[in-house]
């Protein structure tokens, strides 16, 4: 059994053997995903399917403990977890931590908005920025200011798919050189379904691979199929053979819901549920959907008046349970038969973390914790807890 000294050395990753699939497989242009190696969480939403589910993970299902606290400045936006590495994002830094150590290795100024893992870098996103480090020693690989703010991000182990508020860009990993971009007119943010890079934006859109020779004559991906029965959807969540996507551009009176789409593009189901519907994680039974119901809005913005998790069946679209409070919640992680949620803090929710029966919607555990939830990852034996008030709790 490897030591824990041997693990740390391996940075974000480890070894590129871990890391399967590394040549290309349609010719110019191919995504080359990530295989996460066991103990990660190496995208925003764990796999470049976006689908919140860590299935090496096993979280607590009982009353959990606090095992670690780790402390930054300011509130925490984005989690990661590399071979042995915690990487934190928050408003005007990057955080890398050796797992059980509450001292960073490396902290580095940037727009953590989101942050992904690819081979020995960390990729992070926020306002008006894109820029990778070196997962070892947080040294600047390359950097991108843009015009407007980055929503999405993913990586495999050549390219970073970038979401920007118009368009979807690539970058090479090892160089930060454009290799191309298409514009898709909204808020974008990329995902993977096995065959197809996907774009949730103004609409659903898929883009295919490019042989040799298309690739020397074009330089981005053929667009292959426009779901136009999806109108407006946030990131796109792979379950199974099929694509789950919210609706998060409905206010005041107005319904979103979640579209259950075929591999084609065609809509299969359309699930009414909140004001927003955006906020997805799917086991591949099920997508666990968060909706916001808004009450009057004050001043021009609107004000959340209480949040549910649906739990709904990917082959029928019927709604097998729910569960309710007044407060914001986050985006759930799915981990051990477990759904777990954050609320948010203050004036928002109560601050709570949720543990839920994946099948049954029942209540686990309840942790308080006052400070607001803002995201979650679930790694080994643990759920990350990131929080308003700068810490990530570790429980166990």
């Amino acid at each position: 059994m490897p030591s824990r000294r041997d693990v740390l050395k391996t940075g974000a990753l480890g070894a590129a053997g871990l890391l399967a699939g590394g040549a290309a497989r349609y010719g110019a242009w191919s995504p080359a995903p990530l295989d996460p190696p066991e103990g990660t969480w190496l995208q925003p939403r764990y796999d470049d399917g976006n689908t919140g589910h860590n299935p090496d993970a096993s979280p607590p299902t009982g009353d959990p403990s606090l095992a670690w606290t780790y402390d930054v400045a300011g509130a925490v936006n984005a989690l990661a977890s590399g071979v042995g590495h915690l990487y934190v994002g928050t408003d005007h830094a990057v955080y890398a931590f050796a797992d059980g150590d509450q001292h960073p290795r490396w902290d580095r100024a940037a727009s953590g908005y989101r942050i992904a893992v690819g081979p020995d870098v960390v990729v992070a996103v926020g306002r008006g920025m894109v820029a990778a480090f070196a997962a070892s020693n947080g040294a600047l690989r390359w950097r991108h200011d843009v015009e407007s703010r980055v929503y999405g991000v993913l990586v495999d182990q050549r390219t970073a798919y970038v979401g920007v508020d118009d368009r979807l860009d690539a970058y090479a990993l090892d160089s930060g050189r454009r290799r191309w971009r298409v514009e898709t007119g909204a808020d974008t943010f990329p995902a993977l379904d096995g065959r197809h890079l996907l774009a949730g934006a103004s609409n659903l859109a898929a883009y295919e691979p490019r042989g040799a020779l298309r690739g020397v004559l074009v330089d981005a991906p053929t667009r292959a199929w426009t779901s136009r029965d999806v109108f407006g959807p946030t990131r796109p969540v792979v379950t199974g053979n099929r694509i789950v996507a919210g609706e998060t551009t409905c206010f005041q009176t107005e319904t979103c819901g979640v579209n259950v789409v075929l591999p084609d593009g065609t809509r299969e189901h359309y699930v009414e549920l909140g004001n927003s519907a955006g906020s997805i994680a799917s086991d591949g039974d099920r997508a666990y959907v968060v909706s916001i119901q808004y009450e009057d809005s004050e001043n021009g913005y609107n004000v959340p008046d209480f949040s549910t998790l649906h739990g709904i069946d990917v082959d029928t679209a019927e709604e097998r349970w729910s569960f309710q409070r007044p407060g914001w919640f986050c985006p759930p992680v799915v981990a051990n038969d477990t759904v777990y949620v954050g609320e948010a803090g203050n004036e928002h929710g109560d601050g709570n973390v949720y543990a839920l029966d994946a099948e049954t919607g029942e209540t686990r555990w309840t942790y308080g914790e006052p400070n607001g939830v803002t995201v979650l990852a679930a790694v080994r034996d643990a759920l990350l807890v990131g929080t308003d008030d700068g810490g990530v709790l570790e429980l166990q």
